[in-house]
Parts: structure tokens; C-alpha cells; sequence
């Protein structure tokens, strides 16, 4: 699945996926034109606003259940976690 912000048009990102909570999508995604890395944002529903956690390559995030980390793979690819606020990145085996 595309994410496309139609207030932001230059913010794009691939595969989101929704807190458990509902309130925020953890995406991979970047700034139009650019073709670099997709980082890893949070994009707050009820807010409309896209945070940046990691500019780094972030594929395929997911919601830990109790939503408290979100785990993703980067360009190893290896999977890590990471926290909803970017604290505490680390590499899981």
C-alpha cells in the first residue's frame, strides 16, 4: 500500500501500518523528488503531522502489540526495534 498526504503531496511512503491505539501510522517513507532511503515516520491521524524517527533505511515497520516499539528492517537487511518517540534503536537477531 501508498501512502500519498494530499495536504503534503511531496510526502510519500510505503507499507504503513496503524498503532494499536489507532492514533498514529509507523511508514516508510521520503520527500518527493527525492529516491534516496526510505526513513522511518509516524504520521499522527488526528494531528496530520509526519514525524521522522530514523533517517535511515526503514523498510516494513510494524507495531509491537502493546505498541511501545516498532520494529523494522533496515539495509543489512537486518531487523530492528526502535521506540515510538526514535529512542532505543537496536538490532534484534
Amino acid at each position: 500500500m501508498r501512502l500519498v498526504d494530499q495536504r503534503d503531496p511531496a510526502m510519500c511512503g510505503d507499507a504503513p501500518d496503524p498503532s494499536p491505539d489507532g492514533k498514529y501510522l509507523a511508514y516508510s517513507g521520503h520527500r518527493a523528488p527525492t529516491d534516496g532511503p526510505n526513513d522511518l515516520y509516524l504520521f499522527d491521524l488526528a494531528k496530520g503531522a509526519h514525524t521522522a524517527l530514523l533517517h535511515a533505511t526503514a523498510l516494513t515497520p510494524r507495531w509491537s502489540r502493546q505498541g511501545t516499539r516498532i520494529a523494522f528492517i533496515d539495509s543489512g537487511p537486518r531487523p530492528n526495534v526502535i521506540n515510538p518517540d526514535g529512542s532505543g534503536r537496536r538490532m534484534i537477531a
